[in-house]
């Protein structure tokens, strides 16, 4: 059996809301984001290995390293920058945040993106999250 695909990513056409690139395999990290993942790093004083693991950046308000520094920041890959969303504004209300983590979990499943398992998993963890506004 094949497994389920996903519509080609889209590194050029971005979300206007989070900046990030459309497409692919939306699985509930990205379709309902409150980070910027990404696949480029700085390698600089880490060692070129790290750099295989990409990165990831909390939408913090720019409280975190990434945000003190330009090459390879996953939350700026292109000038010019751009703030980073607004988990508050993104997410009104926790149960906001969490309605729209089922949906995106659910529809994963339902597109074989997802084991149900993994999905009451993730669904609990934006159950238990702080995030929304």
């Amino acid at each position: 059996a094949r497994p389920a695909a996903g519509a080609p990513l889209d590194t050029v056409l971005r979300d206007p809301r989070t900046g990030l690139a459309t497409g692919g395999v939306r699985l509930p990290d990205v379709a309902v984001p409150t980070r910027t993942l990404t696949g480029m790093r700085d390698t600089a004083g880490s060692g070129v290995f790290c750099g295989l693991y990409g990165a990831r950046d909390p939408w913090n308000g720019g409280a975190d390293p990434w945000d003190r520094h330009d090459a390879g920041d996953p939350s700026d890959p292109s000038l010019p920058w751009t703030a980073e969303p607004v988990l508050g504004v993104l997410y009104p209300t926790h149960a906001d945040y969490v309605g729209k983590v089922r949906a995106a979990a659910q529809a994963s499943v339902s597109a074989g993106h997802l084991l149900p398992e993994d999905a009451t998993t993730i669904i609990a963890a934006a159950e238990g999250s702080g995030i929304g506004g």
